[in-house]
């Protein structure tokens, strides 16, 4: 299993329904390295 984790800043005014509206949390599990990879080709 392959964990991602990260954040990003966005424009606050894009969002109003999060505790800090500046960012955003995310957390992906993937089965595999490969799927990863074919994820991040598709355009």
């Amino acid at each position: 299993m392959i964990i991602i984790t990260g954040t990003v800043v966005i424009d606050p005014t894009k969002r109003d329904d999060a505790e800090d509206a500046n960012r955003i949390h995310f957390f992906e599990q993937w089965r595999d390295m490969d799927t990863v990879q074919r994820h991040f080709a598709v355009p």
